[in-house]
């Protein structure tokens, strides 16, 4: 990521944009007084006074790119830099009311998100499922729908694709859900071959050897004979 933050670095300075302090006054937040206020890690402090000298110098890229992190605890989420003691800083504000503004002026979400636009099934489609697979995860529906002969039903490569198999295996342990989810790396599998003809698909319609292409899927929906 080298040549991306020295860019980074490099456009803060085209823009001529202010310092990190300059932000945090604007912010209503306190400006820092020393580097080890900014980030307790020596290393990185003591670095950064060595480049910049003064902390009312320190850029508002690398500060904000630098500042200490949030801890990473169990339900943390959004761990960008954070003073513990502080208010939430620039770089959460920054997220978390962009995030709010497009969902709140998002009209799919919002004057479009009605059944009368989307019928009563496609809008019952969208309502998030907290007891389905991935816990209601769209995105676990959408490579499904779209990749269906990639992932099995309960893959959490699938439902859960920023995650690793490995993370996944201890979380679901600890809910006591390891046994409904498919952990195998998810293999291509072979494609089915198409027949037109009339007497083709009667004939192997009839083979006894012939198993339908969705006949586990039907089965989930579909009870009794046939």
């Amino acid at each position: 990521m080298r040549l991306h933050e020295i860019m980074g670095i490099t456009q803060n300075r085209a823009w001529g944009v202010c310092s990190l302090n300059d932000f945090r006054k604007y912010l209503g937040l306190k400006p820092y007084s020393t580097f080890l206020e900014w980030n307790p890690n020596p290393e990185i402090a003591h670095a950064a006074e060595k480049l910049y000298g003064n902390i009312e110098y320190l850029e508002l890229y690398v500060g904000l790119q630098a500042e200490e992190a949030k801890p990473l605890v169990d339900g943390a989420g959004l761990c960008p830099g954070e003073r513990t003691t502080a208010h939430l800083n620039a770089p959460t504000r920054a997220i978390l009311s962009d995030a709010i503004a497009l969902t709140r002026g998002d009209r799919y979400f919002t004057h479009d998100f009605i059944p009368f636009n989307l019928t009563a099934w496609g809008f019952a489609d969208c309502q998030r499922q907290p007891d389905a697979f991935g816990f209601g995860s769209a995105l676990g529906q959408l490579f499904l729908r779209t990749l269906p002969e990639q992932f099995t039903e309960n893959s959490t490569y699938a439902f859960f694709p920023l995650m690793t198999s490995q993370a996944m295996t201890v979380y679901l342990k600890d809910l006591n859900l390891s046994d409904q989810y498919d952990m195998k790396r998810p293999t291509t599998r072979n494609p089915g071959v198409v027949a037109m003809d009339y007497t083709q698909v009667g004939n192997i319609i009839k083979d006894p050897k012939f198993i339908a292409h969705y006949e586990k899927r039907a089965k989930d929906v579909v009870s009794g004979k046939g």
